[in-house]
């Protein structure tokens, strides 16, 4: 199974990517990263390739066919709770599910399965009002709703 990985330099997408290594069902990873990984895992199989990606609105034909065949995208890339938050968190994250749907990726007659993780605390209920860290818990559960709406 090829998969797409983003956010492979954070602490959870780290763990995805080094899990997603050792599993022998999971024959090739394109990672999106905004920077080179650190520290690369151990990839004896040459399963792993990197795209540095500076944008993450707008993927180009030639990125998009190398994602061809994927069936499953986990969306890992995040920021701690900011103002950058939305842009990076629903902005980004609703491009990329749209490129990668509009692709179709995961070829005729298959779905791309698009895995969006998040952090504790997410808020379902968007009109709630909350104590700790407000806007960071919606944000997630907006995203999902704009995706879904495609």
């Amino acid at each position: 199974m090829k998969i797409i990985l983003t956010g492979p330099t954070g602490h959870i997408g780290s763990n995805v990517l080094k899990a997603a290594l050792a599993h022998p069902d999971v024959t090739s990873i394109i990672a999106f990263s905004r920077r080179e990984l650190p520290n690369s895992p151990p990839d004896p199989e040459n399963k792993l390739r990197v795209v540095v990606q500076t944008d993450f609105t707008k993927y180009s034909d030639e990125t998009l066919k190398a994602c061809a065949g994927a069936e499953a995208c986990i969306w890992g890339m995040g920021v701690g709770n900011s103002e950058k938050s939305r842009s990076v968190i629903v902005d980004t994250t609703v491009a990329a599910a749209n490129a990668f749907i509009d692709g179709k990726l995961a070829g005729e007659g298959k779905k791309l399965r698009f895995v969006l993780l998040s952090g504790m605390f997410v808020e379902k209920d968007q009109e709630k009002k909350l104590w700790f860290m407000t806007e960071g818990r919606k944000i997630r559960v907006s995203t999902i709703a704009r995706c879904n709406s495609k």
